[in-house]
């Protein structure tokens, strides 16, 4: 047993059961989640959160075509050579050791695990 300079009882430093634990555990959920709280914290979360959502809008307002219009920052050709020309490869999906993804090496496995 386990002795402390500070405490003269060796029980307070028993290891408490596991059904104690628990219900500790049951406790302090139930003191999160529904012990009724004052909201002005939530409220004032809530009005910081809108006025970011609103200051990130108007910020984008001025701006939006040069950032997502024709001619932004890739152009449409080079956005729709990206989406019909980049290959996209299947990952294997199951974990299993035989089916480790290898990037395809010859024309014919590129073709093949194109989507």
């Amino acid at each position: 047993m386990i002795r402390s300079p500070l405490k003269s009882n060796a029980e307070d430093l028993a290891i408490p059961s596991q059904e104690h634990a628990l219900k500790r555990m049951a406790e302090g959920w139930n003191r999160f989640w529904f012990n009724p709280i004052d909201p002005t914290t939530l409220g004032l979360v809530r009005i910081c959160v809108g006025l970011l959502a609103l200051y990130v809008h108007l910020v984008y307002i001025f701006d939006l075509q040069q950032l997502f219009g024709k001619d932004a920052w890739f152009n449409l050709a080079t956005i729709n050579d990206f989406r019909q020309n980049e290959p996209v490869y299947e990952l294997p999906s199951d974990w299993g050791e035989e089916s480790r993804w290898t990037p395809p090496t010859t024309p014919e496995e590129q073709q093949y695990r194109l989507k």
